[in-house]
């Protein structure tokens, strides 16, 4: 490339700025007792769109009706767990882990659109007709934390993601005076409004009326009427694979056995050596809400080895989750049966009311109930000994009413109910009101039962607040990772980067300074042994999108760490942040991400 000179530098980057700113503009009936042919035909809302169409990642020029075609993530994983210890789900069965919108060249996005960040999908779907599809749910899609209802919300987040690649890119090249290098990057910035990465599932493509989250509904039968076509475990049994603790498969056998029964190769995820997920490939024609899924190999191996793979039997306790609800004909009372005393208590929280299932408001600095914004409350203590304040100061019970502000202090507790983590006065988690808010109203809170059939009652949920790590997704990843310190010297970055690409290391990073230079990376057979003698650590993966403004990532992720002396190698990217603990430590730092994340999984890199 010519080199022009130095004088035109400012006026050839002034150019390429403004020209960017100018143009950016189961197959079988014993799965389950639900008919699976009425459960297909049947969906909350209808596309409208031929399922007959071009198939998704296949189309060979642009398509302008999104709604009936899938993109960009139109390559779609239908995913499911084998989860032993703790077990999930019926013995002979695997379970629903969810259905993944990727990119064409298996690329994701990671930002969730919070405007349809739905909650309380149990009562979503009950309202909207699909009570068949969540009590299919409540047995083969399980969360091994227990907290079905959070896993739910999570993997419709991962279809209702905003597409980050509709960018409209520049090349800016800078010219040094001094060195006469070029340094050239892409400039990137927005053209249209942000789509989501499962365009058919907007809501601009639902039928005119349809009511609010009739998307999320419709994701969900989908995810079921397909899971239902997928009988891993029969597949596997037909081929006389069955659980064993001591039987080793080769990965050969195992996706022969699979690919007898679905026609094409799935990928197959391991944790260490034992076979604990797969994932189906599709392209899409149509909508997912009632399309046609054309099933595909799948694009790239799972985490598996090629041999020496156990497929162990459930043996764990399986979870299990309790709730009653009992209605009457002039208000709603909600009971729920603890299933114990939660691993961690927030130490900042906001208290919601929930009545049947839904949130109705919660509770303000003075400990009054209300459906404005909602104050943040201070915890302190434990899960059986818990003290609250806000602003205003403690907060008590008084009278049998609760407040706070007016001196009083005294210790409640908190207990989970199925995904709700519930405060608890005398071991009592209903709480009652004159009567509902509503607007600018706000009435005080009474603790305890109150045998008045009239009087509305409620739980009252601790929800760390929204801020503290936004669609955060928090992952234990599989490989084992180097951290290797070298002296600074210039000359050897260029074969540790042989080093480091050859053998296919899918995360590295490598940090300079006077005194010396780092690279931490995922360790990978056939790595130089110096890589080798110093890969004894294991990686959580915190995955954003995380806004500079947001605090507290870290420090809430190793508080626990500290407390159990486990130490700590962090390395952050823009929106990532990988913790190293020793590999001897791991199970002591999951026992903590347990009681801080709710939305943690055990699980590869490549899971969501």
């Amino acid at each position: 490339m010519n080199i022009p000179s130095t004088s035109l530098v400012p006026k050839m980057l002034a150019a390429t700025v403004l020209a960017c700113l100018v143009g950016s503009s189961f197959g079988s009936p014993s799965f389950s007792p639900w008919n699976s042919e009425e459960l297909f035909k049947r969906a909350v809302t209808s596309s409208g769109c031929s399922a007959t169409g071009t198939a998704s990642c296949t189309n060979t020029s642009s398509v302008s009706n999104l709604c009936c075609f899938q993109a960009p993530g139109g390559l779609l994983l239908q995913t499911q767990f084998w989860d032993t210890d703790p077990s999930t789900g019926p013995s002979n069965s695997w379970t629903i882990h969810g259905l993944w919108p990727d990119h064409c060249d298996g690329t994701f996005d990671e930002s969730c659109d919070s405007s349809r960040a739905y909650t309380g999908i149990s009562t979503l779907l009950t309202n909207q007709g699909a009570s068949d599809t969540l009590d299919f749910m409540n047995t083969y899609w399980k969360d091994i934390n227990g907290k079905d209802e959070t896993f739910w919300e999570h993997e419709w987040s991962t279809v209702s993601r905003y597409d980050l690649s509709n960018y409209s890119p520049a090349l800016i090249c800078v010219l040094s005076a001094w060195n006469l290098y070029e340094v050239c990057g892409l400039l990137t910035l927005f053209t249209v409004g942000l789509r989501t990465a499962s365009s058919t599932l907007e809501t601009k493509c639902l039928p005119s009326g349809s009511p609010k989250g009739a998307e999320a509904v419709a994701f969900f039968n989908t995810v079921v009427r397909l899971f239902k076509t997928l009988p891993t475990y029969q597949w596997l049994a037909d081929a006389g694979i069955t659980p064993s603790s001591s039987t080793t498969h080769t990965l050969a056998s195992l996706t022969a056995a699979l690919k007898s029964g679905y026609g094409f190769t799935p990928a197959l995820d391991c944790d260490g050596s034992a076979v604990s997920q797969i994932s189906y490939y599709y392209h899409l024609q149509g909508s997912v809400i009632d399309g046609t899924f054309v099933p595909i190999n799948a694009p790239e191996a799972g985490s598996c080895s090629s041999s020496g793979i156990k497929y162990l039997p459930k043996t764990g306790s399986p979870v299990t989750t309790t709730s009653t609800t009992t209605k009457s004909t002039t208000s709603t009372k909600t009971t729920s049966t603890a299933t114990g005393a939660p691993t961690a208590i927030p130490t900042k929280a906001t208290i919601q009311a929930i009545q049947n299932g839904n949130q109705v408001g919660g509770l303000l600095s003075l400990g009054t109930w209300s459906t404005q914004t909602l104050a943040t409350y201070t915890l302190s203590g434990s899960a059986t000994s818990l003290k609250l304040s806000t602003s205003k100061g403690t907060c008590g019970v008084s009278d049998g009413v609760f407040d706070c502000g007016n001196g009083d202090s005294t210790t409640f507790s908190a207990v989970t109910s199925g995904s709700l983590l519930l405060l608890a006065y005398q071991g009592d988690t209903s709480f009652s009101s004159d009567d509902v808010p509503s607007g600018s109203t706000v009435y005080p809170v009474n603790a305890g039962s109150d045998d008045d059939e009239i009087t509305p009652r409620a739980n009252l949920r601790v929800m760390s607040p929204p801020s503290d790590h936004p669609c955060l997704h928090l992952h234990v990843l599989q490989e084992p990772f180097f951290v290797r310190k070298l002296e600074p010297g210039r000359n050897q970055l260029n074969e540790i980067l042989k080093d480091l690409e050859k053998d296919g290391s899918s995360f590295f990073s490598i940090t300079r300074t006077d005194e010396e230079l780092s690279v931490v990376g995922q360790y990978r057979e056939g790595m130089p042994d110096a890589y080798r003698e110093v890969s004894g650590w294991r990686a959580f993966k915190i995955a954003g999108p995380m806004e500079f403004n947001l605090t507290g990532v870290l420090a809430g992720f190793v508080e626990p760490l500290k407390r159990a002396e486990v130490p700590i190698f962090a390395v952050s990217t823009w929106n990532t942040d990988y913790i190293l603990v020793p590999k001897e430590k791991l199970d002591i730092s999951i026992e903590g991400a347990q009681g801080r994340w709710v939305d943690f999984r055990k699980e590869g890199l490549r899971k969501q």
